[in-house]
């Protein structure tokens, strides 16, 4: 081979090594990334993970299929940054790092530039749009389990943006029963989920107790879930899980929701309409404006959900979806509007209200806590959100007592929820947690 050959080769293996060290040499191994679907930067707008086939889906795909999930998200920025990029985190049953390497369950690249992107057009916000969808030609995934998407500027190490999502193996057989639950005292605002496994002869359990390890999960929220279950029967074809408490979630209400596809009308939820001058709001510092004017939406006032007798209202279990009317194209020209939301309410002196669904990320912050008007007597609360259809609901701190939490939102075993079933079989001599199975159920029966 001519001398020029290797040394091109040489020059190709040196960049690439660098790339991977400048990428890794931040501590994005660190649990407060791991913990939470978060964004680490104000400039950050919408940012989503989907199934590429159906954005209402769950983030999960199968291991080794033709599954694909996508990312897209907004900066408010002019100009291109060609420095982001993302790598992925294998995380235990509990969303703590594994103690695998990435090379154990990564193919390809560990760390990759983000290419794909596209400028906002006709709208009062500027902002870039960019895109991922994986597993792609530069990565493919070689175990299952729970995973860390971390989105990074590769020029300052610094994160943007963490979510979660799952890759699965289907190696057993899952059947669940959503009912009311069956002690008096909470059928009529619990739901049960009794469930079995069944086909699991090829993991060779030997400790059903330590090697499956179960999680079972309300409405796609890592918030709301029940660990640390063991089986209440057992025998050569059948574990079961079939408890009267321990495995039963409240209820809760339906999430309250709102509609701006089509911004100026008045759409699901929304009470008044105008636009405000960019200038006039110290809200938009960091945003990069394209008009004089920005898109203000007060929606209805919302109310203690307190009556007695269950109403049915339509949603999302908590999700949205990015949505604009007029045959336009929602990835860069849907605009952004302030949401302005009330909650009229006493004032707790020792608790917080939070805006709460995967508008919020699930998480709690300081820009999801409403404040307290002393004049109108109720919360408020702003979310500078992209066009779209949304659910939301509202939630006390995690030291809330329940009989506070039924102030805000009363429970009804009618409520149509969604509940999944995650199976870990996690044996002393595999180095992580592997999810063997996944099924989903809902409670719409019951309505």
């Amino acid at each position: 081979m001519p001398l020029n050959y290797y040394f091109t080769c040489l020059l190709i293996i040196y960049f690439n090594l660098v790339n991977t060290i400048n990428a890794q040499s931040f501590d994005y191994y660190n649990d407060s990334l791991i913990l939470n679907c978060h964004h680490y930067n104000q400039n950050i707008g919408f940012s989503q993970i989907t199934n590429i086939n159906n954005e209402l889906l769950d983030p999960i795909i199968k291991l080794n299929s033709s599954d694909e999930l996508q990312l897209s998200f907004d900066i408010f920025e002019n100009s291109y940054n060609g420095s982001y990029a993302y790598t992925f985190i294998h995380c235990d049953a509990n969303w703590a790092l594994s103690t695998i390497s990435q090379y154990d369950y990564i193919d390809g690249y560990t760390n990759n530039f983000i290419e794909k992107y596209s400028y906002s057009f006709n709208t009062t916000t500027s902002y870039i749009n960019y895109n991922i969808t994986f597993p792609n030609r530069d990565i493919q995934f070689s175990k299952s389990g729970n995973y860390i998407l971390l989105i990074y500027d590769s020029d300052t190490n610094k994160p943007l943006i963490t979510k979660r999502f799952i890759i699965y193996e289907d190696l057993i057989s899952i059947d669940i029963n959503v009912k009311q639950a069956t002690l008096v005292q909470d059928i009529n605002k619990k739901h049960e989920i009794d469930f079995s496994i069944t086909n699991y002869t090829s993991l060779n359990i030997s400790n059903f107790y330590n090697d499956i390890n179960v999680i079972v999960q309300q409405n796609n929220d890592w918030n709301n879930i029940i660990t640390n279950l063991h089986p209440s029967f057992i025998n050569r074809d059948v574990i079961e899980f079939n408890y009267y408490d321990e495995i039963s979630f409240l209820a809760g209400s339906e999430y309250r929701d709102f509609d701006t596809k089509n911004l100026g009308y008045y759409g699901n939820g929304i009470q008044s309409y105008n636009q405000l001058a960019f200038k006039d709001s110290s809200l938009f510092s960091h945003i990069k404006t394209k008009g004089k004017s920005y898109h203000n939406i007060g929606l209805y006032k919302d109310y203690p959900n307190d009556i007695d007798s269950y109403s049915f209202q339509y949603d999302l279990n908590g999700k949205y979806v990015i949505s604009i009317g007029n045959n336009k194209n929602k990835t860069n020209e849907s605009d952004y509007a302030l949401i302005n939301f009330s909650l009229q309410l006493n004032e707790f002196k020792n608790n917080h209200i939070y805006i709460y669904g995967e508008l919020t990320n699930y998480h709690l912050s300081n820009k999801h806590k409403m404040t307290y008007n002393h004049i109108s007597k109720q919360y408020e609360g702003s979310l500078y959100l992209k066009q779209g259809y949304y659910n939301y609901k509202y939630i006390l701190t995690d030291t809330m007592e329940k009989e506070i939490e039924n102030m805000i939102e009363l429970n009804y075993k009618e409520t149509r929820n969604k509940y999944t079933i995650y199976v870990y079989h996690t044996p002393v001599w595999l180095e992580y947690d592997r999810i063997v199975g996944i099924i989903k159920s809902t409670s719409n029966t019951l309505n």
